[in-house]
């Protein structure tokens, strides 16, 4: 079964949004990705966590680090 056969067997069977009909030519996708921006957080994360902490600890670790985690998504704006 080839890539086509599988996508549209998953979106008839999962009625999953239709594959894109033709891929992105290499030069929209550099361009589209040079136009976004975005926001340098190394500071915010730095200044969040001064030392390696470790994704475990950030999102299942004790109240004081998800509490830590929780201000940095705020602060950062970031949508989860």
């Amino acid at each position: 079964m080839g890539t086509t056969d599988c996508n549209n067997t998953c979106t008839k069977n999962c009625e999953l949004c239709p594959p894109p009909c033709a891929p992105v030519e290499k030069q929209n996708k550099t361009q589209l990705t040079s136009d976004r921006t975005f926001k340098n957080l190394k500071p915010l994360r730095t200044e969040t966590w001064p030392r390696p902490t470790t994704l475990q600890d950030k999102v299942h670790g004790p109240v004081e680090a998800l509490q830590k985690t929780t201000s940095f998504i705020h602060r950062a704006e970031l949508q989860v």
